[in-house]
């Protein structure tokens, strides 16, 4: 149910978009058919050289649409930033255009609403097979977990109940408006990667836990955006250097840059 223009939505429902016109339109088409709630959707178009295509698809689906099309590609944090200050609802959904397969439990809305001990709630993130998928959350990220990831495999429990976590990935989870503003949303020096990971790390020093409700479950296909093999990973290493020179000082940062060379591997 999308929300009327002079109604507030219960849920916004925010996604940026760089790369795949189809891409987008499978995912707002998926939103139609799945969430159940009074909504709206603004998009943070990254790719001027789609505006046209992203005007025909919102014009031609029912719902409340808001684009903000970018000069440039400003980066996923400062897009959703941008999004963020216009949303109506109370309460947003980040959410990544490959996500495919919503199963949306309303649940999940009323324990961003309640504003309790959960910062932050992300569904169940399933890949392709319908497994649980793996990056999709951790413990908090630091020298030492991320040295111990080299040699491990990671996790992909699948949970019964609301689980509490370290972080969750950034393809989609839901929060309070009123606390991502409060943190100041998404660190922009990040253009891509890391930031979602960061901003789990600001919540928790805010004394509230990040959950995984494994009542709503989407479906991720990542890599969608079309980029290039070498610009994501020149993104990856300079988001990497800097979470780690934030957190842990240039020293760190700097060994930890070396540890990726030579693993290649998060």
């Amino acid at each position: 149910m999308t929300s009327k223009n002079k109604q507030k939505p219960r849920l916004s429902i925010l996604i940026v978009h760089y790369r795949g016109c189809d891409v987008l339109e499978e995912c707002l088409h998926q939103i139609q058919e799945s969430v159940n709630v009074e909504y709206e959707v603004l998009i943070g178009n990254n790719n001027p050289q789609d505006r046209v295509s992203i005007e025909k698809i919102t014009t031609t689906k029912q719902g409340s649409f808001s684009v903000i099309h970018n000069k440039r590609n400003i980066g996923f944090g400062p897009a959703h930033n941008a999004l963020a200050g216009i949303a109506r609802s109370e309460t947003l959904l980040i959410l990544n255009p490959d996500i495919k397969k919503i199963n949306l439990h309303e649940d999940v809305i009323t324990l961003v609403e309640e504003n309790n001990q959960w910062g932050m709630i992300a569904p169940q993130i399933l890949d392709i097979q319908g497994n649980p998928q793996e990056w999709s959350s951790g413990d908090v990220v630091t020298p030492l977990s991320t040295v111990w990831n080299k040699i491990a495999t990671p996790k992909k429990n699948r949970c019964n109940s609301v689980e509490s976590v370290g972080w969750v990935t950034g393809a989609a989870f839901f929060i309070s408006k009123d606390l991502f503003t409060d943190i100041g949303g998404f660190d922009e020096k990040f253009f891509l990667y890391f930031e979602d990971v960061d901003l789990c790390r600001r919540i928790k020093a805010k004394d509230f836990e990040i959950g995984i409700d494994p009542k709503s479950q989407m479906t991720h296909i990542a890599g969608t955006s079309r980029d290039s093999d070498k610009s994501r990973d020149e993104h990856y290493a300079q988001s990497h250097r800097y979470y780690f020179t934030k957190y842990h000082g240039h020293f760190v940062g700097s060994v930890m840059s070396y540890v990726r060379r030579i693993y290649k591997k998060y």
